[in-house]
């Protein structure tokens, strides 16, 4: 028995089907892309352990990939179609697309992963020192206006529970408002 393609040989075959711009399922997309290879009954009989089909799997696998590339978009759920950069993949590429050539195209990922090496290369742009100057006070304002709310929330909620021991709480000689008021009854 010939040996079923890994899902990096499915690549171009996938960007091959979707080339002609029709939006395909999944499942279109499966059954297409296995007539054009051109598998035989004993490959496309080839089953997981979970009882998927492995060609079915694989194929799932390369149209995933290539979505996260940016070469298939994803209009709906569980349709596809060929972007612009898939089919300048298959111009490129027409035999194999592996995983190591769109390496290349890393930038066009939806997820993107830098290496701190890579972080410490960049560089960002710093505003001008009146500006960070102008933000910082803007900040420290925000902050003293935050202390000042919660330090009069704070001793607002210990009032109450000093004037009204039966009504907020004293239970058993102590205030149930643990860290702000620490009343004891006499």
């Amino acid at each position: 028995m010939k040996q079923l393609p890994t899902w990096e040989d499915f690549n171009a075959p996938v960007l091959s089907v979707l080339s002609d711009g029709v939006v395909r399922t999944l499942r279109e997309l499966r059954r297409d892309v296995t007539a054009v290879i051109g598998l035989t009954d004993e490959q496309v009989a080839e089953v997981l352990p979970s009882g998927q089909p492995r060609a079915d799997n694989r194929i799932g696998w390369a149209a995933s990939y290539l979505n996260r590339v940016d070469a298939l978009n994803r209009p709906t759920r569980g349709r596809y179609e060929i972007t612009a950069f898939g089919r300048e993949l298959l111009a490129k590429y027409a035999d194999c697309i592996a995983h190591a050539d769109k390496a290349q195209y890393v930038a066009r990922a939806k997820v993107k992963r830098l290496s701190f090496d890579g972080v410490k290369r960049l560089r960002l742009p710093l505003p001008l020192l009146e500006e960070q100057d102008r933000i910082l006070a803007a900040l420290d304002s925000f902050d003293a206006l935050a202390n000042d709310i919660w330090s009069g929330l704070a001793a607002e909620l210990a009032a109450r529970c000093k004037r009204s021991s039966t009504r907020f709480g004293l239970s058993r000689g102590r205030c149930r408002l643990k860290g702000i008021c620490r009343r004891q009854t006499p």
